[in-house]
C-alpha cells in the first residue's frame, strides 16, 4: 500500500489553490492606445464626419474607422478596445470647437480623448456636424464646397469601377448584382465625394474626374472563429450572421486590401461557414461546419472534398499542418489527408472510434489528440492510434483543447488544466475548483514566457517562472470574453471572438499583469 502511495505521488501532482488574477489598474494609463485592437463588421455605415486630419465613419459593429487625409491611409479602428462603450455607432461628429471627436451608441454618447487616445462617457447630448461655408448649387463642374452632403440628385454621373454600378435614386449594384443604399455622404476639402453603405462599404467619388472606388475595410458579416497568418495576408473566417455578407475575408495587410470568398457565388465553395484553417504550401485548408475544403492560392482554384473521401460532410473542429500532411480532427474521428497523393485515411481504435477530436497539437513524431476519451497519440512512424494512460486528475475526462511546447504537452477539458513532462512522465494538474475558474476552453498556445488559454470567460494566461495566473476581458481590451482560437505573432496574439478579431500586443517592455 505505501508503495502504490509512493509512486502516485512521484506520477501524480494535484496543486494546492490557485489565484486567477484580474485587471486591478487603469488600464489606459496600463495599455498603450494599440496595444488592443479589434476588428469587426464595418461595411455597413451609419454616419461620416470629418476632422481636420481624418475623416470618420461609424459602423454597425466594428465602432469607429479612421483614414487619414494627408498620409492618404487608414489608421487602425476605434472600438471598445479603445474604451468605446459599444461598436454599435449611431452617430459620429467631430466638433471642431472642442476640437474632439464624439460617437453616439447604443449606451449613449462617449468623446475620444486625443491626448490619451481612449473613450469615455460624455452625457447625452451630440454636437452639431459642421456645415459648408456657404450654400452650393449644382454646377456643371460639380465644385462643392468641403462640409457639404449633396443629395444623390445632385451627384454627377460618375464611372464605377469593377462592375458598380449607380442609379440616379442613390441605389447601389455590387458585382455580384445585390442591391444597397446610401447611407451618408460627405465632401472633404480636394473635391472628394465620401459615401457610406448600408452592406458595400465606403466609396470615393472624384468630383473633378467623375470616377468613383469602393472600398470593404472589414472583415465580412461572422462571428469571427479563426485567425491564419499568411505572410503579408491575415485570413479570417467563422460563422455567418449575415446572408449577404458572408463569406471568408482575406486581408492584405501590405497593401491594406480586403478580398471576400462567398458561398453561393463561388461554385466550389460549398460552405463559407469555416472552423478553422490551416495551410501546407500554397493550400490554404478551410474545416467548415461540412466537410473540408481548400483553396489554391498559385492557381486561385477551390476545391471541395465531399466526393470520394472519408471524412464527407463531417463537422470538423480542428485542422493540423505538421510535415505537409494535412491531420483532421471531426465529429466522427481522427483522419490523415496526404495532400501529394491526394489520400485520405482513419487510422482506427476501437476506443476511439466514431468519438469527436476536438483539438490537435504536435510533437516532431507524434500527433497528440484532445478527444472525449481522453488524450490520445498518433505515432506518425508506425501510424498508430492509442489512448495515453494518463496519470492525471483530469485527463480522463472530457478534453477539449490539448498544446505542446519544448517537451510540454498541456491540455485542458472541463475539470480543470493539466500537463505533463514527456520527459519526465510527471504529471500534474491545476483543477478547475482550485482555480476557481470553471469554463470551457477551446485552445492553447504558447509564448516565449507564457501559455495562453482561450476560454469563454476571456484569455486566460499562466506564467509558469512566477507560478501566476491572469485572466484578460473585456475591461483589458478583448471585444468579447468568448474566444475560440488564439493565432501566435511574435509579439502580438490574434484572438478570434464573436464580436470581432482583436489584436493584443502581450509583450511590452515595462509592462506587467
Amino acid at each position: 500500500m505505501k508503495t502504490i502511495i509512493y509512486l502516485i505521488l512521484l506520477t501524480f501532482c494535484l496543486l494546492s489553490a490557485q489565484v486567477v488574477n484580474k485587471i486591478s489598474f487603469d488600464r489606459f494609463t496600463h495599455y498603450e492606445a494599440d496595444d488592443w485592437i479589434t476588428y469587426g463588421y464595418s461595411n455597413y455605415i451609419t454616419s461620416i464626419d470629418i476632422g481636420p486630419e481624418n475623416i470618420y465613419f461609424g459602423t454597425t459593429a466594428g465602432g469607429v474607422l479612421r483614414y487619414n487625409l494627408f498620409d492618404e491611409e487608414w489608421l487602425f479602428p476605434l472600438t471598445t478596445s479603445n474604451g468605446l462603450r459599444s461598436n454599435r455607432v449611431i452617430n459620429v461628429v467631430f466638433d471642431y470647437d472642442s476640437n474632439q471627436l464624439f460617437a453616439r451608441t447604443e449606451k449613449g454618447v462617449d468623446v475620444f480623448n486625443l491626448a490619451f487616445q481612449y473613450w469615455q462617457p460624455s452625457g447625452d447630448k451630440l454636437p452639431q456636424r459642421r456645415s459648408a461655408d456657404f450654400a452650393y448649387q449644382r454646377s456643371d463642374n460639380y465644385r462643392f464646397p468641403a462640409f457639404s452632403r449633396p443629395p444623390v440628385s445632385n451627384w454627377p454621373n460618375f464611372f464605377p469601377e469593377k462592375n458598380y454600378q449607380i442609379m440616379l435614386d442613390g441605389k447601389i449594384f455590387d458585382p455580384d448584382n445585390r442591391l444597397y443604399e446610401v447611407t451618408d455622404r460627405i465632401v472633404d476639402n480636394w473635391n472628394k465625394l465620401w459615401i457610406g453603405t448600408n452592406g458595400t462599404g465606403i466609396a470615393r467619388g472624384d468630383l473633378d474626374m467623375q470616377d468613383i472606388f469602393f472600398r470593404k475595410q472589414s472583415i465580412a458579416a461572422i462571428y469571427p472563429k479563426d485567425v491564419l497568418l499568411d505572410g503579408d495576408f491575415i485570413w479570417m473566417a467563422g460563422t455567418p450572421f449575415d446572408s449577404e455578407e458572408r463569406g471568408i475575408a482575406l486581408w492584405d495587410t501590405r497593401e491594406d486590401h480586403w478580398t471576400y470568398y462567398k458561398s453561393g457565388i463561388i461554385s466550389s465553395l460549398f460552405s463559407d461557414d469555416v472552423q478553422v484553417m490551416a495551410k501546407i504550401g500554397t493550400e490554404i485548408f478551410f474545416g467548415t461546419e461540412q466537410g473540408l475544403l481548400s483553396f489554391n492560392k498559385k492557381k486561385e482554384k477551390w476545391t471541395n472534398y465531399q466526393r470520394g473521401n472519408v471524412v464527407k460532410s463531417d463537422k470538423i473542429y480542428d485542422l493540423l499542418a505538421h510535415k505537409n500532411i494535412l491531420y483532421i480532427a471531426t465529429v466522427y474521428g481522427f483522419f490523415v489527408y496526404d495532400p501529394q497523393t491526394k489520400i485520405f485515411s482513419q487510422p482506427e481504435n476501437l476506443l476511439l472510434k466514431q468519438n469527436a477530436v476536438y483539438k490537435l497539437c504536435a510533437s516532431d513524431s507524434v500527433i497528440f489528440l484532445a478527444t472525449n476519451q481522453g488524450i490520445a497519440e498518433f505515432d506518425i512512424s508506425s501510424q498508430k492510434l492509442k489512448l495515453i494512460n494518463s496519470r492525471s486528475a483530469i485527463a480522463d475526462n472530457y478534453i477539449s483543447a490539448i498544446g505542446y511546447s519544448n517537451n510540454q504537452l498541456w491540455f485542458a477539458g472541463l475539470n480543470g488544466i493539466g500537463y505533463t513532462d514527456l520527459k519526465s512522465a510527471i504529471w500534474k494538474s491545476y483543477p478547475a475548483l482550485n482555480l476557481s475558474f470553471k469554463n470551457d476552453i477551446t485552445d492553447i498556445a504558447f509564448t516565449d514566457l507564457y501559455v495562453w488559454f482561450a476560454t469563454n470567460n476571456g484569455l486566460l494566461k499562466y506564467d509558469p517562472e512566477r507560478d501566476y495566473w491572469y485572466i484578460y476581458t473585456t475591461e483589458d481590451g478583448l471585444a468579447d470574453n468568448r474566444v475560440s482560437h488564439i493565432e501566435v505573432d511574435g509579439d502580438f496574439l490574434w484572438l478570434s471572438t464573436p464580436k470581432g478579431v482583436t489584436s493584443f500586443r502581450w509583450y511590452s517592455d515595462g509592462r506587467f499583469e
